[in-house]
């Protein structure tokens, strides 16, 4: 008997199948709208998704990434900083000192950047030698692969006592990617040689598909012991230097230890071993006494989560935001289908179809639907989420995710759907169990329909709200993006041109490089175009920053942070040449030398906290052991982000620098779009191997600092004008069959005389009724998102009165515009038609 049950069942779902076929059939264009709807709601929030599982969720790929921890600042996963010892980032030193201080971990292993290297990969069957490559690096402790619990796909990694003497390791780990583009998928590779900055390094292991390192966004091709840096790097001996801080540490717990247990020990063996090591002065500046951070390193780390995360959830949340109102769409589709369908409903629930049935039935429609958008979803989710990246990252090389449909978005997305058909199933479905068969029939559908109508008219509401959240945001972040990119930054922004060169690469030794600096910058001054030149070694825009500590003549320091503050080196002219505001003394010339006193310039906001009102120039500070003058004060320079608070700065001449720098960017005045080749070829003319990473005007930089910015206005631009236009499609559709059923009293109204004007206002009036309640729920909704907005804004309140009015106006304007549809129709009856309607 269970068995012919089953069968029935299997007959009953087969003969509902077919019945939903024969309606899809039977109402094409109104199922392909639908499909079109959801899949386009389902697709956005799967390519969304995608990007945050990528960039935020993703566990990395190793043996119980849950046990791992991150010891420094997980942020700063290229950064260096000189000065002084600090937690945020740990010295080679201090790493050194911590191995085997925590017992709550089992292993600590320590990865920091390389910066540019140089790769050739030998083939002695070329006639010329290979052009060198770029490849992303990362120097490592020896048992960084086996503190992360990862072994070689092919080959082995380092031992774990890999970390001997400097140089003693000449050998290389590879990625799976690199060994595919660039080593052809070679499986003999394993003791091949790679030529890293003209040292021969040996390939002793391929890491399986998919590892691309701990740092998320940024995969590492080349992953190098860190004993090697000194003979890759000889001007940086950095393995000695307890100021210098770079390493990040990657620790393993130790079983049954907590993160709260390694978080404590930590900073409590860290901070006792800077105590041990450091000056007083050193120690007493705020860096080295700031908390460690100890994170969670289950999902790695990552510079982009910082400027993308909050973005990335933001959009999120707008993408839900839109597929609710899909739903809300696609519900209200359906309602109007099942009002079209009224009479055969009841026809079949007064013959007998149970409540079950009907449901049934109802759902297997949906589902059909359902299926069809899912299948688009997914297409539009994997197309989606690429477009979504190289919207992120236009020049493709800040942000590298896998966003390809993977089974964890493959599940989201199948979830979803099956979350999406029952809820715009829901409605529809729930006014069918409602109907009174006996009154149906005695009212000819219309009290079935009275009933649908409300639900249509509650759906309505829905979309509204969301429609108007949606269009607020939309103009409070594109007033945002309108403010950052008006910031003053404190120079001629439209007429500067920043070029970086890598001196170290370029095979400068340290004694030229002050004699060679001098003579390409005459070079660039002399080029076509070029109003004026100079360089600096942090750069404008670049993202690369120092600090120091400092004491000032007169200040008293009420906590070590006021002490600290950001510097840079400055060639001669700097300020005259991006155009800078001098407010008082002097510019930095060429006799700030070696042999000359040592000079400063400060900030306005330097000046305005270490010296109040007074007058900054002439007073004296303190660097370490080195005493300084302050000899001119600039307005405020915004170098960095636009959107960031302006620091205290000091800037001191690159010729009295401890030693020549390996990098310096030039910033040079002119009409920057025309003179990008003369200032190209005036470096070259000077040192034709000089590397150049980078020529561009200094607009193009900062517009790649608003990336983030810009992709959240736009695509949630986007949104809101796709918000406006399906909450326009549900009130025409709402208004539309209200029309029709008043039909009879329009004909009457219009045979009695009254002009169609009277129809069109109250057709109107109608429509702009319809969205009140959902104008209130939508400032509602707008005043609960404002702390997911807070963070994304610049320069207006999350909640902006405007914004809401503006959303409040465009939202009244399109529902007037769908009420004057059908109110036009409606007027234009002919009386006698229209009293024969039914």
């Amino acid at each position: 008997m269970s068995t012919n049950s089953g069968a029935g069942r299997w007959t009953d779902v087969a003969l509902d199948l077919r019945q939903a076929g024969r309606g899809v059939r039977r109402q094409p264009m109104l199922a392909v709208v639908l499909v079109l709807v959801l899949g386009f709601g389902i697709g956005t929030t799967t390519a969304t998704y995608s990007l945050v599982d990528a960039l935020l969720l993703r566990p990395l790929p190793v043996s119980q990434p849950d046990q791992l921890v991150i010891v420094g600042d997980p942020l700063r996963t290229n950064s260096t900083t000189t000065g002084g010892p600090r937690g945020d980032l740990i010295s080679y030193p201090l790493y050194h000192d911590v191995l085997g201080t925590v017992p709550s971990v089992q292993s600590i292993a320590a990865s920091s950047r390389v910066g540019r290297i140089d790769v050739v990969v030998p083939d002695p069957t070329a006639g010329t030698t290979p052009v060198a490559e770029h490849p992303a690096g990362r120097l490592v402790s020896g048992n960084y692969f086996a503190t992360l619990g990862v072994n070689a796909w092919l080959g082995r990694t380092f031992p774990v006592l890999v970390d001997g003497a400097p140089g003693d390791d000449p050998v290389v780990v590879v990625s799976y990617r690199y060994w595919q583009n660039t080593l052809h998928s070679d499986s003999t590779v394993v003791g091949h040689t790679l030529v890293i900055n003209h040292v021969p390094l040996t390939i002793v292991g391929v890491m399986p598909r998919g590892f691309d390192g701990e740092i998320v966004g940024q995969p590492t091709a080349i992953w190098i012991p860190t004993m090697m840096e000194p003979s890759l790097i000889p001007v940086r001996p950095w393995l000695t230097d307890r100021n210098t801080s770079s390493l990040l540490l990657i620790a393993r717990l130790a079983p049954g230890a907590t993160i709260e247990q390694a978080r404590s020990t930590f900073n409590g063996v860290i901070h006792r071993t800077i105590r041990e090591h450091a000056t007083a002065a050193e120690y007493a500046a705020q860096p080295a006494r700031d908390p460690v951070p100890v994170s969670n390193g289950a999902r790695g780390v990552s510079a982009a989560r910082g400027l993308y995360g909050q973005a990335l959830l933001t959009l999120l949340a707008a993408v839900v935001a839109l597929l609710l109102l899909a739903i809300a769409n696609a519900a209200n589709l359906s309602l109007a289908r099942s009002i079209a369908n009224a009479p055969d409903t009841t026809v079949r629930t007064a013959l007998g179809a149970s409540p079950f049935r009907l449901m049934r039935q109802g759902l297997v429609e949906h589902a059909v639907i359902g299926a069809a958008a899912a299948a688009l979803g997914l297409a539009i989710g994997a197309w989606g989420s690429a477009i979504l990246l190289r919207r992120a990252d236009p020049v493709g090389d800040a942000l590298l995710l896998d966003v390809h449909l993977n089974s964890r978005v493959t599940l989201f997305a199948v979830l979803l759907s099956i979350v999406v058909v029952l809820a715009f199933g829901v409605v529809p479905i729930a006014a069918q169990m409602r109907s009174n068969p006996a009154q149906a029939l005695r009212g000819g559908g219309r009290s079935m329909v009275r009933s649908w109508s409300r639900g249509a008219r509650a759906l309505v509401t829905l979309q509204v709200a969301l429609s108007i959240l949606l269009i607020a945001t939309t103009t409070m972040l594109r007033q945002s993006l309108i403010r950052v990119q008006a910031v003053d930054a404190g120079f001629n922004r439209q007429q500067v041109l920043v070029a970086t060169v890598d001196l170290a690469r370029s095979g400068i030794t340290l004694a030229d490089r002050p004699a060679v600096m001098q003579r390409l910058l005459q070079h660039v001054r002399a080029a076509p175009g070029v109003l004026a030149a100079s360089y600096s070694v942090n750069g404008m825009y670049s993202g690369a920053e120092a600090d120091t500590t400092l004491q000032a003549e007169g200040f008293v320091a009420r906590s070590a942070s006021d002490t600290v503050v950001q510097c840079d080196y400055v060639g001669p002219g700097f300020f005259t040449a991006i155009a800078a505001h001098l407010i008082g003394g002097r510019d930095i010339t060429e006799q700030d030398d070696q042999n000359a006193p040592r000079v400063a310039v400060v900030n306005q906001s330097f000046a305005h906290f270490f010296f109040g009102n007074g007058n900054a120039v002439g007073r004296h500070l303190q660097l370490g052991t080195n005493a300084y003058e302050v000899i001119g004060v600039v307005a405020d320079i915004q170098s960095q982000r636009l959107r960031d608070p302006v620091a205290r700065r000091i800037y001191t001449p690159i010729a009295q620098r401890t030693s020549p720098p390996g990098y310096i960017t030039f910033a040079v005045r002119g009409s920057a779009e025309h003179i990008v080749e003369p200032v190209r070829r005036a470096l070259l003319a000077e040192v034709p191997s000089l590397i150049i990473l980078s020529n561009q005007p200094v607009e193009n930089v900062i517009a790649s600092t608003m990336v983030q910015d810009r992709l959240l206005a736009d695509v949630v631009t986007f949104f809101g004008v796709l918000a406006l236009f399906l909450a326009g499609l549900g009130i025409y559709g709402v208004i539309a069959n209200a029309t029709v059923r008043r039909t009879r009293e329009f004909g009457i109204r219009l045979a009695l005389g009254a002009p169609q004007r009277t129809v069109i206002v109250t057709v109107v009036t109608e429509a702009l009724r319809l969205v009140i309640y959902g104008v209130g729920a939508g400032v509602v909704l707008v005043i609960l998102a404002a702390p997911l907005l807070r963070r994304q804004l610049f320069g207006i309140g999350a909640i902006d009165a405007a914004s809401i009015v503006v959303a409040l106006v465009v939202m009244l304007g399109v529902a007037a515009l769908a009420g004057l549809l059908p109110a036009l129709r409606s007027a234009r009856l002919e009386p006698v038609e229209a009293l024969r309607a039914e």
